[in-house]
């Protein structure tokens, strides 16, 4: 979190002293009353508890010709009556672009700041923020070339990447990454791209270090006015100082179909090499069906079927679910939300089975033109093979929201 809190002074001074740009600061609160009657996510000896939240917020927003920034910014600070503790975390998302020389040189600067699952095998609920869990703070700052000329665009550059977590278990590291990317334009519909990066990745001990190539290519082909396709394809060689070195599939493809103007249904498969925070290195494979339509009344929704490899341990963590949300605007004033979700887990080389349902329930009513008042209901459940798989969690919140 210092390190963003350290680059946005420098910018709210920079902005200052240029006086030049549109600058737009937004700031607001919530604040909520919940009852939760088992904070410790646990099948015996459920504790419930009363728990005050306060969520200060700030959104900031910088533009210019040359330098273009935006910050969200949230404080959870929550208080359990019946502990008598209090607790916070962070959300924090900084994008920065300055555009040394322009259609040539760029410095980005990338920040985020959350609260994440520490071991997605364990206890977790999407309101709960203190069981599995650690605030993570993921910097990027990428000096790169990025030259345009129709019908091509060649990007070549470095990337840093810092990840810290709030909690001792997680796995710090740092990555150094050098890529080169190209892309040619053939007609309206048709774009192929190809690139390469190398990363040198160096966890805190004992984690081993590894050394990563890529090599991709692709294309982008608009098939009509309503249908797109996106597909890249390659390889990732990965060395690692102290185990076996492996070769894992590159690839990333979909079909986007508009419905109107207000929908679209996506299909994909990709895969992505992912830092789990405690279990190092996995191959994220992922297939999914979304679909979301509507205005006044929204619907949400996706069936997926996630495969993840661990390169650094014998463990293999499969998954299929589906989700569902529907959002229902009568008038400006209200709005209904209804989601609900199920997901089947299947752990090896154990073999154990988990099966998790999850529900929510909202209304949200503006007062006025700045303040809204909201009620919600989660339900989480969770039954599984494992002991510590099977518990029940109920949580009602009433909240008021103030923009200021």
């Amino acid at each position: 979190m210092l390190q963003a809190v350290t680059v946005v002074s420098a910018m709210l001074f920079l902005c200052a002293e240029s006086g030049a740009g549109e600058f737009s600061i937004k700031p607001s609160i919530i604040l909520r009353e919940e009852y939760d009657d088992n904070i410790y996510l646990t099948k015996d000896n459920k504790e419930s508890d009363y728990i005050t939240r306060v969520l200060p917020s700030l959104n900031m927003k910088y533009s210019a010709p040359l330098w273009d920034w935006s910050l969200d910014y949230t404080l959870n600070w929550w208080y359990y009556a019946k502990l008598r503790q209090g607790k916070d975390s962070h959300y924090a998302r900084l994008v920065s672009q300055i555009k040394v020389i322009q259609n040539f040189l760029y410095f980005d600067v990338h920040d985020n700041y959350e609260s994440v699952v520490l071991n997605t095998r364990a206890a977790s609920t999407e309101s709960n923020l203190l069981q599995n869990r650690s605030d993570t703070n993921n910097l990027s700052v990428s000096p790169y070339i990025k030259y345009q000329a129709d019908p091509f665009v060649v990007s070549t550059g470095y990337r840093y990447n810092n990840i810290w977590y709030r909690e001792a278990s997680g796995i710090k590291r740092q990555m150094h990454t050098g890529f080169v990317t190209g892309e040619y334009k053939i007609s309206p519909v048709l774009t192929l791209q190809t690139g390469a990066e190398y990363t040198a990745d160096r966890p805190e001990e004992p984690e081993p270090d590894n050394n990563r190539v890529s090599v991709f290519a692709g294309a982008i082909y608009k098939i009509s006015p309503k249908l797109k396709f996106d597909g890249t394809l390659g390889c990732r060689w990965i060395n690692f100082d102290e185990l076996d070195d492996t070769t894992r599939p590159l690839y990333n493809v979909g079909f986007i179909y508009l419905l109107s103007k207000q929908g679209q249904i996506e299909l994909r498969a990709k895969s992505t090499i992912v830092q789990s925070p405690e279990d190092g290195l996995y191959d994220s494979r992922i297939e999914e069906v979304v679909v979301r339509y509507g205005e006044a009344v929204s619907v949400n929704g996706s069936i997926f079927h996630r495969y993840d490899i661990y390169l650094e341990e014998d463990r293999k963590d499969e998954a299929y679910g589906v989700i569902a949300g529907l959002e229902y605007r009568p008038d400006q004033r209200l709005t209904f939300s209804i989601k609900g979700g199920y997901e089947r887990d299947k752990y090896l080389p154990d073999d154990d089975k988990r099966n998790i349902y999850t529900a929510f329930l909202g209304v949200d009513y503006k007062l006025t033109a700045k303040a809204t008042l909201g009620l919600t209901y989660y339900y989480n459940k969770s039954d599984g093979d494992r002991r510590a798989d099977n518990y029940t969690d109920n949580v009602v919140g009433l909240q008021l929201k103030i923009e200021i």
